[in-house]
């Protein structure tokens, strides 16, 4: 399957605005859960806030992007302060809407805060 997917990466973007610790931000970007995904905190620190790309994408019953379950998997890995969800509902191929992972946030008592945000809404990514 890995030959027929493009290849995907996330993103670690750091604010230093001199006034202390830099705000730290992890976009995971369109990828599925592996357990290398840890290293990011080991190489980049520890992570304030995490933006996690969902939907549960399904291409010839196969899922390519994470779903509610590898995404909370992936909060219980990173330990953000503050996660937020998003592109969950952008395709019709998205199986795993963004309700089912706020469900498996509470349910897995996953680590941090949980923020949510629509369309055309900004929200803060510190406390």
């Amino acid at each position: 399957m890995r030959f027929l997917l493009p290849p995907v990466m996330g993103s670690v973007l750091e604010l230093d605005t001199g006034a202390g610790t830099p705000l730290r931000t992890y976009i995971t970007g369109d990828t599925l859960f592996r357990r290398d995904l840890e290293r990011v905190v080991e190489r980049c620190g520890p992570i304030d806030a995490m933006v996690v790309h969902l939907g549960g994408t399904r291409i010839a019953g196969m899922t390519v992007t994470m779903d509610d379950r590898q995404g909370v998997k992936l909060v219980h890995a990173i330990r953000p302060k503050l996660t937020t969800p998003i592109h969950f509902d952008d395709y019709k191929v998205f199986k795993s809407p963004r309700e089912d992972f706020v469900a498996r946030f509470t349910r897995d008592a996953a680590p941090g805060d949980l923020r949510l945000v629509d369309r055309g809404q900004t929200i803060p990514l510190t406390s």
